[in-house]
């Protein structure tokens, strides 16, 4: 019996311990990051650690914060980005490449897709080049470089749509009125394959809400 009991206190401590090794911590320590309100985490190659959403540098600025596994930094440094409004989404590229949408517009008041190339923040495909009228909710990459973002921006018909940028240009994915979403794109993934998925709350001819597949023709 005495042996039973140890192994079972043995056993139970082991438990205790795989579980404790399991448990969630505050990624850079207790206030590491210290900001509020993140929308979009998303990690590269390397195992850097990126975060986006409605929080403000010193200057009053929305920024991505990076975990390089010792610290957080504003990606870019002071101001590099410096969005005017909430950041929703961030994503990586194969190359490294850090992407960033939401609610932040360029000097001409259209939403846009930032880019960090490792040195500094642009837009992607150069000003206005997608020129989305309402926010960008969805930022993804594919598995050749190719970037796709939905949001609430409508075509010249009012549809939603999502868009593609091929590294030159941005374009309708599946062309003009392709998908032809009734409603908001809230999230956009592609997978091994290079499939893009798409849902939000846009709905099918029942009325219901549904996930929307590109095989690389159609919808």
């Amino acid at each position: 019996m005495k042996k039973k009991i140890t192994l079972l206190l043995s056993a139970l401590f082991l438990f205790c311990t795989l579980i404790k090794a399991q448990s969630w911590s505050e990624l850079g320590g207790l206030n590491g990051s210290a900001v509020h309100g993140i929308y979009s985490v998303c990690s590269d190659a390397s195992g850097n650690i990126y975060a986006g959403g409605n929080f403000t540098n010193s200057s009053g600025n929305r920024y991505v914060a990076k975990y390089n596994g010792s610290n957080w930094s504003e990606l870019g440094g002071l101001n590099g980005l410096a969005a005017n409004y909430t950041i929703y989404s961030i994503c990586c590229d194969v190359s490294g490449n850090i992407y960033a949408a939401g609610h932040f517009t360029n000097s001409s008041g259209k939403r846009y897709v930032a880019i960090y190339d490792g040195n500094a923040w642009s837009e992607l495909g150069g000003l206005n080049g997608l020129s989305a009228n309402s926010n960008i909710y969805s930022v993804c990459s594919d598995a050749s470089g190719n970037i796709y973002v939905a949001g609430d921006f409508t075509n010249s018909s009012g549809n939603w749509y999502v868009a593609k940028y091929n590294g030159s240009s941005w374009s309708e994915l599946g062309g003009l009125n392709g998908l032809a979403a009734n409603w908001s794109i809230t999230s956009v993934c592609s997978d091994a394959s290079g499939n893009i998925y798409a849902a939000g709350a846009f709905s099918n001819s029942s009325g219901k809400c549904y996930v929307a597949k590109y095989n690389g023709s159609s919808w």
